[in-house]
């Protein structure tokens, strides 16, 4: 299965360091600032008891599971490892140029592509 671990750490000054340790131990893979990526067999609950212990009590968590369609753009890892991640290598990413003279005006200067091919 894979996760989205997403978090909203609240105490200033305060070392997360341990947290994010914890999450390359497990193999989670950073998408975004406050978002991983993690395929396990774990549970979703076991996996936020894992993490819970590491942070605030302010501090917010969400530990959801993630299905193989997906879309994304500009995250903090590359193509290929979400491919990886979601359909073993058929996913692709978001948005791919459209030519300004192939836009109208109503169209974004981006299209979405399929996530499975």
């Amino acid at each position: 299965m894979t996760y989205l671990i997403s978090y909203h750490l609240q105490k200033l000054g305060k070392d997360y360091g341990s947290l994010m340790d914890t999450l390359t131990r497990m193999g989670a893979k950073r998408v975004l600032l406050s978002q991983w990526l993690l395929q396990t067999s774990r549970s979703a609950a076991d996996i936020a008891r894992l993490l819970h212990i590491h942070i605030d009590e302010r501090d917010r968590l969400l530990v959801t599971e993630v299905g193989n369609q997906s879309v994304w753009s500009n995250l903090f890892v590359n193509d290929a490892t979400m491919r990886q991640i979601f359909v073993g290598g058929l996913a692709r990413p978001a948005f791919e140029p459209v030519p300004p003279a192939a836009a109208s005006p109503s169209e974004p200067h981006a299209r979405v592509t399929s996530a499975a091919g």
